[in-house]
């Protein structure tokens, strides 16, 4: 409704409301959300326009915040036409920062528990793990800075991520379709082989 220009305060009151309610959080206002627009989602929802723009923007943000870890989020972003945001490409967001290899104790139980090393690890911490490019192998931390800083998500020199809108949000057509069908012809970017 909020993207018809249909959505009304009843609407929302019907539905995220309840789930602040539930939080504890305060309720979403429409003439508010709309009358004060949050400038850092509106940094990276840069394809939302018209009245209702506060208000969609509030709704991702809920939408991210309530559906953590349920696998929607990338549904979401493929909806929306906002997938780069997956890729930390557009805005990059960063973790725990460390000063560089050594050990941490995470847990603040006054035991050392991780150890980020160079090289070699030295140390009987539980969790061992290289710094760098050992990231691609799925074990390792890449740092903003090389050896030190924010952990950082995807970062491009490892992964060379980049999105293309005309391929990306459409996804190859099986091969094993095409050579049934020999009308079906390749989603735009994609090569199957098949030469027809």
């Amino acid at each position: 409704k909020a993207e018809l220009g249909t959505l009304s305060q009843s609407d929302l009151d019907k539905s995220i409301n309840k789930i602040r309610d539930r939080a504890g959080m305060p309720h979403l206002r429409l003439s508010e959300a709309n009358g004060n627009i949050d400038p850092f989602l509106e940094g990276h929802y840069t394809k939302v326009t018209g009245p209702n723009k506060g208000v969609i923007l509030e709704i991702r943000r809920e939408r991210t915040v309530e559906l953590v870890l349920e696998q929607r989020r990338i549904w979401d972003l493929f909806r929306w036409a906002e997938a780069p945001l997956a890729l930390n490409l557009l805005h990059p967001y960063y973790g725990c920062y460390f000063p560089g290899e050594g050990t941490y104790d995470m847990d603040q139980d006054g035991t050392p528990d991780l150890e980020l090393y160079l090289e070699n690890p030295t140390s009987s911490c539980a969790t061992k793990l290289k710094i760098g490019t050992d990231v691609v192998l799925g074990h390792g931390v890449p740092f903003v800075k090389d050896t030190y800083g924010y952990v950082t998500g995807y970062p491009d020199t490892i992964w060379g991520a980049q999105w293309d809108d005309t391929r990306d949000y459409l996804w190859p057509i099986p091969a094993a379709q095409r050579v049934l069908n020999h009308s079906l012809t390749q989603n735009p970017g994609w090569e199957d082989g098949l030469g027809f």
